[in-house]
């Protein structure tokens, strides 16, 4: 069983350069596997709102305005 991941265990931040608005690949990949071993399916509302959060990180941080909907108990915020 992959071990628990946090919004801290995964930082985008290290795989974009936003100076140069570029994307390291060694950085990424280390992020997506992280990403992937979050347990986001069905019963899981707290993974499925901690991706949301990693996926959304990104973007607030470029000014994006990101609308968080809790879809239900069983599903977490989308």
């Amino acid at each position: 069983m992959p071990e628990k991941v946090s919004i801290d265990t995964i930082s985008t931040e290290n795989c974009f350069d936003m100076k140069n608005n570029t994307l390291s690949p060694e950085d990424f990949l280390l992020d997506l596997g992280a990403l992937v071993n979050i347990d986001s399916g069905r019963g899981a509302p707290e993974g499925a709102t901690l991706v949301g959060s990693v996926l959304a990180e990104p973007l607030v941080k470029r000014s994006w305005l990101i609308e968080r909907h809790n879809l239900s108990p069983d599903i977490g915020n989308a």
